[in-house]
C-alpha cells in the first residue's frame, strides 16, 4: 500500500498542500515547529482516522493570525492498495470527522482502519517502555487489531460494558439480578480481548526479538514478552481457552463484588492487565537504558509492520518522525537499511539537510518543510 498524492486545506499550520509522492521513500527536511509532524499526523489521520498525537478535533484547524480557528480542514489522498487505486477523503470541523471512500460516504471508522494501514514512529512512543499500563494496553490493542479486524469492535463493546458496571457499583446497587446481566457480558467480551492480545503477543514476540538484535547488535541480551493478567498467572495454559478465561473472570467477578461495591469500581478484567517487556532478567520499564528503551520501541514499532504484512498481506506507510536526532550514526544506519529492506514506503522527517541515506536507497523524494508549506528538492 502507498499514498500517491494528498492534498491538504486547513490542517493546523499548513494552509494547502498538493503533492505526489515516491512509492518507496520520502524525506521530509525542515526546521524544529515548521510542520514535517503535521504532515505525518495528516497522513496518519487519512489512514487511521484519529491523531497519534491524541489531539482534540479542535486543535486540528489552522489558526489565523489573531488565533481564531479556521470553520473546518480537508484531508485527501489517492492510494494505491495492492493494484487498486483509492481515494480518501476526511472533512474536519468543530463537530468530528465525515469519510469518504471513492465518493460515497463511512459512517463507521473501523471500515476504513481494516482497509489502510500506517504504523507511526515520534520520540513520544517511548512511552510504550517508560509510560504506564494504559500506553502498553493501547499498542498491543492497535497490533491484536491489525491482526484480527474484530478486535476494536469486541473491545469498545467491553468497555461500553464495564462503564454500566461501574456505573451500578458506583449507585450501590447490590442486586444480583442486576449485577450478572452486565457480569455475563463482561466475562465474554473480556476473555475474547484477552485472547487477542495474546495472539497480538505471540506474533509480536519473534519478530520484535529478531529486530531488535539487528538494530542493537549481536550479543544483544533476548527479549520476551509477558501478559500480565489480573485473571491468570503468567504463561497459563488457560489463555489458549476463551471458555475457561470467561468462567474465571465471572468467578472473580463475583468473588470481589463487596470491594468492588465499597470501591465503586472493577479491579479485575483486561482494562487493569499489562504488557511486560523484559531484557535478559531485567524489566525494561525500570532497568532499561534509555538506548536500550529506544531500541525496544523502534522493534516493538517494526514488529507492528510484520505482522500487518504477514496477515493482511500489503506493507503499511511507516511514517517516521525525527528519529535520526535519537541515534547515533551506527544504530541510525542499521535502522534505515532495515526499513530499506522491508520496502514499505516512508516518510521520515528530518531536521538534518545532510541525513546520511543506505547506499542502495535508489530512487526517492525528498522535500523542505518551512513554515507549513512543502516544497519538493529533489
Amino acid at each position: 500500500m502507498y499514498l500517491n498524492s494528498l492534498k491538504i486545506h486547513n490542517f493546523r499550520n499548513i494552509p494547502k498542500l498538493e503533492e505526489d509522492f515516491d512509492p518507496g521513500f520520502n524525506i521530509i527536511v525542515g526546521g524544529n515547529a515548521q510542520g514535517k509532524t503535521n504532515l505525518l499526523e495528516a497522513i496518519f489521520i487519512l489512514t487511521s482516522v484519529r491523531s497519534f498525537r491524541g489531539s482534540r478535533t479542535v486543535e486540528l484547524l489552522t489558526k489565523d493570525s489573531g488565533e481564531q480557528t479556521t470553520a473546518s480542514c480537508v484531508i485527501q489522498g489517492r492510494l494505491k492498495v495492492g493494484s487498486v487505486d483509492k481515494e480518501l477523503k476526511m472533512s474536519i470541523d468543530a463537530q468530528g470527522k465525515k469519510i469518504s471512500l471513492n465518493g460515497k460516504e463511512v459512517k463507521k471508522a473501523e471500515d476504513i482502519m481494516s482497509q489502510f494501514k500506517a504504523v507511526v514512529f515520534t520520540p513520544d512512543d517511548l512511552g510504550i517502555i517508560k509510560g504506564g499500563p494504559e500506553a502498553r494496553r493501547r499498542y498491543i490493542d492497535m497490533v491484536a487489531f491489525n491482526i484480527r479486524p474484530g478486535h476494536w469492535r469486541i473491545l469498545k463493546r467491553y468497555h461500553t460494558v464495564l462503564q454500566h458496571r461501574n456505573k451500578l457499583l458506583k449507585m450501590g446497587i447490590h442486586d444480583r439480578s442486576q449485577l450478572e446481566p452486565w457480569e455475563n457480558q463482561l466475562a465474554d467480551y473480556g476473555a475474547q480481548v484477552i485472547q487477542g492480545r495474546i495472539l497480538a503477543i505471540k506474533e509480536l514476540n519473534p519478530i520484535v526479538e529478531a529486530v531488535f538484535v539487528r538494530l542493537a547488535g549481536s550479543g544483544s541480551p533476548k527479549i520476551d514478552f509477558f501478559y500480565n493478567s489480573t485473571l491468570l498467572t503468567q504463561n497459563s495454559e488457560d489463555f489458549e481457552d476463551a471458555e475457561k478465561i470467561k468462567e474465571f473472570f465471572k468467578e472473580l467477578l463475583a468473588r470481589r463484588r463487596k470491594e468492588e461495591l465499597r470501591r465503586g469500581t472493577t479491579l479485575t478484567g483486561p482494562h487493569r492487565d499489562d504488557l511486560q517487556l523484559i531484557l535478559g532478567d531485567k524489566d525494561m520499564r525500570d532497568y532499561g537504558s534509555q538506548g536500550q528503551q529506544r531500541m525496544l520501541t523502534l522493534a516493538l514499532k517494526f514488529g507492528e509492520v510484520e505482522a500487518i504484512s504477514n496477515f493482511w498481506g500489503e506493507q503499511p506507510i511507516l511514517l517516521l518522525d525525527d528519529i535520526s536526532s535519537e541515534l547515533d550514526f551506527e544504530k541510525n544506519s542499521r535502522l534505515l537499511s532495515l526499513v530499506f529492506e522491508s520496502k514499505p514506503q516512508v516518510f521520515l522527517t528530518t531536521t538534518d539537510p545532510n541525513l546520511t541515506l543506505p547506499g542502495q536507497l535508489g530512487p526517492h523524494a525528498k522535500f523542505e518543510m518551512e513554515e507549513g508549506v512543502l516544497e519538493r528538492i529533489h
